[in-house]
């Protein structure tokens, strides 16, 4: 895995509970392989503004998916095993994040924490 990708994490999920967010899902790619961790909404933005997480920026005060890296929409968690997508038009129930390239490999992780 390249040095990038090491000190990098990934925006995986957001986490609903109702109409309100609880927190975010985040693959953490230099952790025993790849972990996912779960962190709140100050957690991540604290992590964004130290430069530790792709996915998504600060605009002002609120968190926005990072559009100009390729982050156009991230899955919901609603509940166990429920996810939507932040894209009303799409029809696909899982995303997949390219965390790392080698050669013409690339390695992903899914929506729901499936690797390849």
């Amino acid at each position: 895995m390249n040095n990038k990708a090491n000190n990098k994490r990934f925006v995986i999920n957001r986490v609903d509970l109702g109409q309100r967010t609880t927190g975010y899902e985040v693959f953490n790619a230099g952790v025993n392989g790849g972990e996912v961790v779960g962190m709140t909404t100050k957690q991540l933005k604290d992590a964004v503004a130290a430069g530790q997480v792709y996915g998504v920026l600060m605009a002002g005060e609120e968190l926005v998916l990072d559009e100009a890296k390729g982050f156009h929409s991230i899955m919901v968690k609603t509940g166990i095993g429920t996810l939507t997508s932040t894209d009303p038009e799409a029809v696909a129930n899982m995303v997949y994040t390219v965390y790392d390239r080698q050669g013409d490999n690339f390695k992903v992780v899914s929506s729901r924490f499936g690797r390849l």
